[in-house]
């Protein structure tokens, strides 16, 4: 049997994708040249670039509860953010996880050694 929280964050394909693209529209609306993977699951769904502010890397889930902060969408998705810890990235490159609830709308999370901080983008 499935615990409440991993329920809450099971895949939903279609929910998810459709967070990637409204995420899509959000970096290309400031100024960002974004890209959507083509794969079926990739680690990193989004990749974002602009000349003052380097590149990201973004992960992009759903969840439809609400989030209650960085320890708990650390909770949430410890093992993702994990992979995420281990990506081979440049200096001027940030690895983000980015979270859409039904809610209240986006968490945007910088993935750090030691943990996640709130992002601004």
């Amino acid at each position: 049997m499935m615990s409440e929280a991993a329920a809450d964050r099971r895949p939903d394909r279609a929910r998810a994708k459709g967070a990637e693209y409204e995420a899509l529209g959000y970096l290309l609306n400031r100024g960002y040249l974004a890209i959507r993977a083509g794969v079926s699951s990739p680690l990193v769904h989004l990749v974002a670039l602009k000349p003052a502010r380097g590149a990201l890397l973004i992960r992009v889930v759903a969840a439809r509860r609400a989030i209650y902060g960085a320890s708990h969408v650390a909770a949430l998705w410890k093992e993702d953010i994990g992979r995420l810890r281990s990506l081979p990235v440049p200096a001027d490159c940030e690895v983000h996880l980015w979270v859409s609830t039904d809610r209240k709308g986006w968490h945007r999370y910088r993935v750090l050694p030691g943990g996640i901080a709130e992002a601004e983008v």
